[in-house]
């Protein structure tokens, strides 16, 4: 029983497999599957039967070893049948040469009332066009097969109908089909006659061959002129489209996803105008001057009636789908294939696992192996070749010069000795018998050998080396000398060789495509420099001269200029390079990639190298792939959306349009794109673009390797040699001292930092962090360091300390706000604001000082900032943008806490950064946490009473702060306590300096305001960094701070003189802080250590450490200031006590403010600045 029940559940579930799902069905719920109406309309269907009956005929190979002879002679048949197809399609081929211009426009258009702009044509590629023809093979074979069910049965077991003429129609090409059986096999025989030469011959066999090929043609009409409504698989190309949305490759029967089947439908529309083409135009003469103007009018009207959009026909119906699988395609994505191992040194693609180490050394490997091949080719002489190549010398254009003309062309570098002598009067003895007068054909056929193994190399490295990977059809495009219409694609730019291809696959061969350059390295531009200059024009004599002069041999392919190909071959096509690519990565990685697996590959090795995470506007490749012409109104007018780097949440971002390009009436895309263009750079490659692709290559090159020598540690323990210990007293005076270990050792590193590392340094708050940048320009004879700061308000406090130390140093802003005409000078220390760092202005500035050896190193000062409010993540990107130039980043802050570290090195790319810390926890701070009961003044009041009992205990100079969390309430205690308030609302920057200095002075100013100056200042979180105050000794908190972060922060300020001692208090009346429910997971975390803090039980430095620093010490431990609960006896030394409440609830009977509160607190604490994104935290 068991086992007739377990044969019986196998059957079932073999046959579920098979089956198609109806439209409740699971596989049905697809948005995909349900807009093509596969489910419903297969319903029922066995798809592994339905999927064979739609396949074409096999190879003649395999065909021969069939030992059934029926299945061999329908195979025959089905042959026949492709055969007879290829040849009407060669005759409509025809046809494109033999009708007008604007009769191929409306060909190609989908629009019944406008001509396409660019005319139908054949594919670049006769592998596209033989691919588009298997698909209507397989349409003929199928529905041949369908026949011989009979029309009901076919019907109810494929769904598959037939009008009564399609049916007639393909029984007539059935029957020629089936009769057409002379000859028994030989294909040469019934192949003759095609072109319709030598009619009657061969037995009649070409008068059945005509016949058939008429018939399969009358069908393919038929299919296409039929009209169709809401029931569109009532067409039986509509019905075999649907069966080739089903995928029969696997163990069981799927739908193809839209990516995949897009390109069917094309193949489908592809032949079916010209199908349609040829059958208006049949009859009329070659000549399009011979036509009448009422055969192109009757065109029109038929396109209009059968292949427009809207005319409720096949056509129709696949525009239709087509527009669908493409939105949906790009909805959909592509299919994951990368995932990266645990520690980041491997990744495994499709499962096959890939060391970044042997990935680097493939491509160094790769390296050696070309110029081993070239060593040959050069007969032992490459060493000296390569050192006569100087690359600096060589000079070259941008712009079209003529046909042939490149940079071995130019007389100005006749130097280099270009053309086919170098090589010849090396190979003399070699290939060249003196005594004979003729060339060794044995060992000329050998030297052409190991040049194609060396092109083959150098497409390879070319490939690899240049930077990002382009697609085939961009690369084995390349041509090194001007044509007769087009550019060359081979530059020498700046003493660096320079390969400018189209960024549009489909307009690769044409040369109108958008431009992308790549520059090589060094030693892969110095062999394309031989191979260009040398080695091309030695092929060349060698192919006038040489064994292909012989008189039996057939003419070679022309070549035309390009860069890749042979004389054999010709221009070589995508699959050479996939072919090559395969073996080397094969041998060197022991995982064969081929083109599209290695772009994967290769794409992903982009994204974690610092420096390729660039600006969008700055590589301007990203925004619009449409061909609109982006022309925008007002500027900030339009807003468009991006991911947030953090949360992946979309956020808007402002269009920006230079104000001059709008005076102009021109948006900056179209002056970018039309206006002003340079003259010496080819489209719209211009010199930015340029150099930004040049930057973008050599990082890619440095990751690579062949710049390791300049990647590595480099310096000693003092920094190249400056000492550290001097220049600190040199800065503070002879009894200068390091404020801790972890200070000096941050100093020593940032000075031997070289190249573009990173490291990060964690310095509590007064820990000295502004010496690590104020030292070096201090102490270096020459250089510039650059510190960006988060807040504006920071950077007139940075430069006055810089001066006070002698330091010359420079606020920087943009020309239009400081109304300056010539160049700003160059400081030894550069001070810019984070919205600033990212502007095109500054990073003009910044290279311009990097390009003459001046640009030493570059800080990011407060950098927390930048993850800890998500308001500072639109900047996440600009800031990236810093490892652009190429120089050491040291990323300060005084609260990384350890458990966010890992994300901030991700969402900064420093995942191989150095790192110093420090422990936040402060030693002079006594914490201590005030509970009164709820009430609407309860939390003022007790701040108030806390105020003056502090302030009994100062002394001179002394003073406190209260930190609010509303500046509405900054106000309210302000006025309570006879004292000036500090939030984001004071917009004057005058009067905010006046408040810092009247509370910095304490008791001076005594006649600015009634009652005199106050020893305390009421804030809100803009006080909490950055700003450097001395004598702060108290800081209290009216109600919970928003997160640790801030409140170490906030009370990291006081305390910055030897033996103070701050008091921390944070008076809250118990209920739950509000809080934004829908922030993210970083939020949260700070939210919730703070929550911990306020409620812990136990020392209150043990939750603070050990979220701050990994590892929570009491304060005994810490030999720091006790905190409350250490004073009254911590109730874990007594009794167990309550357990702490990571999230306090409400209490019984309160009543919840709307969850959107906090959120509204937050904005009105952190407005943002200018247009950038920026939150000013209070300042």
């Amino acid at each position: 029983m068991l086992s007739a029940y377990g044969d019986r559940l196998a059957a079932e579930e073999e046959k579920r497999r098979r089956t198609a799902d109806g439209p409740g069905g699971v596989d049905a719920e697809s948005t995909w599957v349900k807009e093509m109406g596969w489910a419903k309309h297969l319903e029922g269907v066995d798809l592994v039967e339905l999927y064979e009956a739609g396949a074409g005929p096999i190879s003649s190979a395999t065909r021969e070893k069939l030992r059934d002879a029926a299945a061999k002679e329908e195979q025959r048949r089905l042959a026949r049948l492709g055969e007879s197809f290829d040849r009407e399609m060669a005759r409509c081929v025809k046809r494109l040469d033999a009708v007008p211009h604007e009769t191929l426009r409306w060909l190609a258009s989908i629009d019944p009332n406008k001509p396409a702009g660019r005319p139908f044509g054949t594919k670049d590629h006769a592998s596209s066009m033989d691919r588009y023809r298997t698909y209507w093979k397989r349409y003929l074979c199928y529905c041949v097969r369908a026949r011989r069910l009979g029309r009901d049965a076919a019907e109810a077991r494929h769904r598959v109908r037939f009008s009564d003429a399609q049916w007639a129609a393909l029984g007539g090409m059935a029957r020629l089909l089936d009769g057409d059986d002379g000859d028994d096999g030989d294909d040469g025989e019934r192949g003759r006659g095609t072109d319709g030469e030598g009619p009657g011959g061969g037995g009649g066999a070409p008068g059945r061959t005509e016949a058939l090929d008429r018939s399969v043609f009358q069908f393919c009409i038929c299919s296409l002129k039929q009209k169709v409504a809401f029931r569109v698989y009532n067409n039986p190309l509509l019905h075999f489209a649907a069966v080739l949305g089903i995928d029969g490759a696997g163990a069981a029967p799927s739908w193809r996803p839209a990516r995949n089947y897009t390109g069917q439908l094309a193949g489908i529309m592809w032949c079916g105008r010209l199908l349609m083409l040829e059958h208006v135009f049949e009859g009329q003469p070659d000549d399009p001057e011979d036509m009448g103007v009422e055969i192109v009018e009757r065109f029109k009207h038929e396109y209009r009636q059968w292949l427009a959009d809207g005319s409720n026909t096949p056509f129709s119906t696949i525009i239709r789908w087509m527009s669908y699988g493409k939105g949906h395609r790009r909805k959909e994505g592509g299919t994951a294939r990368i995932m990266w191992e645990e520690g980041g040194e491997a990744l495994r693609y499709l499962g096959q696992r890939i060391e970044l180490r042997e990935f680097r050394g493939a491509a160094r490997a790769g390296v050696r192996e070309a110029e081993d091949l070239l060593d040959g080719l050069f007969f032992g002489g490459w060493a000296d070749a390569r050192a006569s190549i100087e690359t600096a010398r060589l000079v070259d254009s941008m712009v079209y010069e003529g046909p042939g003309r490149s940079f071995a062309t130019n007389g100005r570098n006749e130097w280099l000795r270009p053309g086919y002598q170098r090589v010849a009067e090396l190979a003399r003895g070699a290939l060249w018998d003196g005594r004979a007068g003729r060339w060794r054909q044995a060992r000329v056929a050998g030297f052409l050998s190991r040049l194609r193994d060396f092109k083959k190399a150098l497409l390879i490295n070319t490939h690899v080396w240049g930077g990002q990977p382009g697609r085939g059809p961009e690369i084995m495009t390349v041509r090194h000398c001007d044509t007769q219409q087009l550019l060359r694609n081979v530059f020498v730019f700046d003493g660096q060789v320079l390969l400018v291809t189209d960024r549009d696959k489909s307009k690769a061969i044409r040369g109108i495509g958008r431009k992308v350059a790549r520059f090589l390295p060094e030693h892969v531009g110095k062999m394309m420099v031989a191979y260009v200059a040398w080695l091309l024009p030695f092929e060349g004599m060698l192919a006038a001269r040489g064994p292909a002069a012989a008189p039996a041999a057939a003419p070679p392919p022309p070549l035309d200029g390009w860069l890749w190909g042979d004389g054999r071959k010709g221009r070589w096509e995508t699959a050479e390079l996939s072919k090559q690519l395969a073996s080397a990565t094969g041998r060197h990685l022991g995982v064969e990639l081929t083109v599209a697996d290695y772009r994967h590959v290769a794409i992903e090795l982009g994204r974690k190298i610092r420096g390729l995470v660039m600006r969008q506007l700055e590589v301007e490749i990203g925004a619009d792939d449409g061909d609109g012409d982006g022309d925008g109104g007002q500027a900030g007018d339009g807003e468009c959306g991006y991911g947030d780097p953090a949360t992946g949440e979309a956020r808007p971002r402002r269009k920006m349009e230079y104000i001059w390009d709008l005076q102009a009436t021109h948006g900056s895309a179209i002056a970018q794109q039309h206006y002003a263009l340079d003259i010496r750079f080819p489209g719209q490659l211009q010199p930015q673009m340029i150099a930004n692709y040049r930057e973008i290559s050599r990082l890619w090159h440095q990751y690579l390797g062949l710049d390791d020598e300049n990647a590595g540690g480099g310096g000693g323990e003092e920094g190249g040699g400056v000492d550290i210990e001097a220049g600190l007293r040199r800065l503070l005076g002879e009894g200068a001292r390091w404020r801790s270990g972890e200070q000096r050792d941050a100093m020593a590193k940032v000075m031997a930092l070289q190249g573009g590392q990173v490291l990060i340094v964690v310095l509590p708050t007064g820990g000295g962090k502004s010496i690590l940048f104020i030292l070096p320009p201090a102490v270096e004879k020459l250089g510039t360091t650059v510190v960006v700061v988060p807040f504006v308000a920071l950077m007139d406090d940075l430069v006055e300390r810089a001066a006070a130390f002698g330091v010359d140093c420079l606020r920087w802003q943009p020309a239009a706000r400081t109304r300056r005409d010539e160049p700003l000078r160059e400081a030894r220390l550069v001070v810019v604001s984070a919205d600033l760092a990212s502007s095109d202005e500054f990073t003009a500035y910044a290279d311009g000082l990097r390009a003459r050896g001046l640009l030493q190193r570059i800080f990011v000062d407060e950098c927390h900032t930048i993850i800890m409010d998500a308001g500072y993540r639109t900047a996440l990107a600009g800031l990236r943008g810093l490892y652009r130039f190429d120089r050491p980043v040291i990323l300060l802050t005084a609260t990384l806490p350890v458990r966010l570290e890992r994300w901030f090195r991700r969402e900064m790319v420093a995942g191989d950064a150095g790192i110093v810390r420090a422990a936040t926890v402060k030693q002079n701070i006594r914490y201590r946490v005030t509970t009164v009961s709820p009430g609407s003044t309860a939390v003022a009041d007790e701040v108030v009473r806390t105020v003056s009992r502090l302030e009994k205990g100062m002394g001179g100079g002394q003073k406190g702060v209260v930190y609010c969390r509303t500046k509405k309430t900054c106000e309210a205690l302000a006025e309570r306590l006879g004292c000036d308030f500090y939030h984001s609302g004071i917009t004057d920057e005058g009067r905010r300096r006046q408040v810092l200095r009247r509370w910095a002075g304490g008791g001076e100013g005594e006649g600015e305001r009634e009652g005199g100056a106050s020893r305390w200042i009421t804030a809100t979180t803009g006080l909490g960094t950055g700003v450097d105050i001395e004598g702060i000794v108290a800081v209290v908190h009216a109600e919970q701070p928003y997160g640790l972060v801030d409140f170490v922060q906030q009370t990291g300020r006081g305390g910055r003189r030897d033996g103070e001692v701050v008091e921390s208090v944070i008076v809250t009346d118990g209920r739950a802080a509000w809080y934004d429910r829908q922030a993210g997971d970083v939020e949260q975390q700070n939210r919730q250590a703070m929550e911990w803090f306020v409620a812990a039980v136990d020392c209150r430095r043990v939750g603070l450490g050990a979220f701050m620093d990994g590892q929570g010490r009491d304060c005994e431990e810490v030999g720091g200031e006790r905190c409350d609960r250490c004073r009254r006896g911590r109730t874990g030394t007594g009794s167990p006590g309550p357990a702490p409440q990571p999230q306090p609830q409400p209490q019984p009977g309160q009543r919840p403010a709307p969850e959107n509160r906090l959120k509204q607190q937050r904005k009105e604490e952190h407005p943002v600045a200018g247009g950038a994104g920026y939150r000013r935290h209070g300042v």
